[in-house]
């Protein structure tokens, strides 16, 4: 029910790059890249670096799309902010170090980006 009110909102509004939030993985591979190819796009996903909290392919993550009469993919980088955020606080001042550990708990939540 939820798919066919998503491709149907989607087809309405005809974009050429789509950025979707909170997909799961399994959605994506079981339907979500099929539907949207048959469409003309291709599409990325990148599933979140935390623990699943239920069976595999549950945990969900950020999914890009984009036209592929418009656009191609010249090169692709995943960033983990988890591990930005780890190399971000290596090595620094005394000061710093010692806010290290409250600061990299805010910083390392939902942690991709594409």
């Amino acid at each position: 029910y939820r798919r066919k009110l998503l491709m149907a909102e989607l087809k309405k509004y005809d974009p050429d790059v789509m950025c979707l939030q909170e997909v799961q993985a399994d959605q994506f591979n079981a339907s979500l890249y099929h539907d949207l190819l048959a469409m003309g796009y291709e599409g990325l996903f990148k599933a979140k670096t935390r623990a699943s909290m239920g069976r595999e392919g549950r945990i969900d993550g950020c999914a890009l799309f984009y036209r592929t009469a418009r656009f191609t993919l010249a090169e692709k980088y995943v960033i983990e902010f988890n591990d930005a955020a780890e190399a971000t606080y290596k090595g620094k001042t005394p000061q710093l170090q010692a806010q290290r550990e409250p600061l990299l708990k805010r910083l390392k939540r939902d942690n991709v980006a594409q």
